[in-house]
């Protein structure tokens, strides 16, 4: 990184008791053998908790509370005027002005549309909607309207230069997609919609997704980043459905089918091992950090179907294979350590969407090890126009991406449990269609 030195953080006795902990549940949980069940099932399963800021792990959720408040504060207070988030430019920004020294740990502006994305799910995640009169409403709502207002007329969020266009847009239609379901407004149905349909029409006939539109090859990580938003969708139309009105999204049903038989073709089933673009193999590395990150340090690719199959509907403790993989991702918990090449953000962000759906033991153990990991390293010094509140640029995939990209991932990572159903709930007074009026109906509100 940029001659950045991350100041030394003190270790808080409940730090040391949750790592103390973590090699006994990990120890119990991955040489216990979980077949025999007769109810299908490999570990305990947990009760369901509601959305917004909570404890998931640890005797103290207020360490996890104030992470991510302070977090999110940190993503608020680099916001561009524009309502974007710059993944270079997030330096020039406090408060909504310009300041003239700003923190280091520039990403490239090719990524500004994939990291407002992630900023805006960060939000989200914590429960923040952008609704009139609640915290962070005008920062959500700027960032929403933003994006809203770069929808291509085939639906794509943002621009195609980059190569990798892809992630930008299925980040930003995630963001768009959970906030309808967050607020049923038709804005942001309207724009999650032919997103969507972008999405859908990018796929590959037969199977998933990779580069551009229907490019021929897939992989693993792309597929992913797309379900994000298709997930939220399929939730949000049970919830219509639950509560008796039409469901407000169209998906086609090959959408899932392809999905499923890509990670299904990437998983070697004797394992549980996914691969990226050929079966159980490693997880993928910028080329420039093989050595520094090597892939057997990360199941990033193995949480990645984790993550789809429980979008798709599938229960993650039905089989032996995803049982396994699971238990792959037990065996390499987060572990903030860039000597060794274990650091890997958004390997842990998709691994805490999966393991929060595993539930449990096992999504506790993991949480321990995630609290131990992203607690003591986030920046407690300076202020939120500098540092403080946020995660430093050092994985693999941070150069991309910069410190808005590793701020909001770990928000994300700590406030798992996004695009649940029971966040989805349609407002009583919801009815009738949600496709009688376009997006610019709806903004001349």
């Amino acid at each position: 990184m940029e001659g950045t030195t991350r100041p030394a953080q003190a270790t808080s006795g409940a730090a040391l008791s949750r790592i103390a902990a973590i090699g006994f549940a990990l120890l119990l949980l991955v040489t216990a053998s979980p077949q025999g069940r007769a109810d299908g099932e490999a570990w305990p399963q947990s009760r369901p908790v509601p959305f917004g800021i909570r404890g998931l792990g640890g005797d103290d959720p207020t360490e996890r509370r104030e992470a991510v408040r302070d977090g999110l504060d940190w993503l608020a207070a680099h916001q561009s005027p524009s309502g974007a988030w710059e993944a270079s430019g997030f330096s020039n920004w406090c408060n909504g002005k310009r300041q003239e020294s700003g923190p280091e740990g520039k990403g490239k502006a090719l990524y500004d549309t994939g990291v407002t994305g992630l900023a805006l799910l960060a939000f989200l995640g914590a429960g923040y909607a952008g609704e009139p009169g609640t915290t962070h409403a005008d920062t959500v709502q700027r960032g929403l309207t933003w994006l809203a207002g770069l929808i291509d007329a085939e639906g794509c969020v943002g621009n195609r230069r980059s190569q990798h266009y892809i992630y930008n847009h299925a980040y930003a239609a995630a963001a768009l997609t959970e906030a309808f379901g967050m607020t049923w407004d038709e804005r942001w149905h309207q724009a999650a919609q032919r997103a969507l349909s972008f999405s859908a029409k990018s796929r590959n006939p037969g199977a998933a997704w990779r580069y551009g539109v229907r490019p021929g090859d897939n992989d693993t990580s792309a597929t992913a980043a797309v379900m994000n938003a298709f997930g939220a969708a399929w939730a949000i139309n049970e919830a219509a459905v639950r509560a008796g009105i039409e469901s407000p999204f169209e998906i086609e049903p090959e959408v899932k089918e392809g999905a499923l038989g890509w990670v299904d073709r990437m998983t070697d089933p004797e394992f549980g091992r996914t691969g990226y673009i050929a079966r159980g193999g490693m997880a993928a590395r910028p080329q420039e950090f093989v050595e520094q990150f090597p892939g057997e340090r990360s199941e990033a690719t193995t949480a990645m179907a984790l993550m789809v199959r429980a979008a798709c509907g599938q229960d993650l403790h039905a089989t032996e294979m995803t049982r396994r993989g699971v238990r792959l991702l037990l065996q390499i918990v987060p572990r903030w350590d860039t000597e060794k090449g274990y650091l890997d953000l958004y390997y842990w962000h998709y691994g805490s969407l999966a393991m929060r759906q595993v539930g449990g033991a096992a999504w506790d153990a993991w949480a321990l090890a995630l609290d131990a990991a992203l607690i003591p390293n986030q920046r407690r010094d300076t202020n939120p126009c500098l540092y403080y509140g946020s995660w430093d640029p050092e994985d693999p995939w941070s150069p991309d991406g910069g410190r808005v990209y590793s701020t909001a991932v770990a928000v994300l990572a700590l406030g798992a449990g996004r695009a649940h159903p029971l966040r989805f709930s349609p407002p009583k007074d919801a009815g009738g269609t949600f496709r009688e009026r376009t997006l610019v109906d709806a903004l001349k509100d």
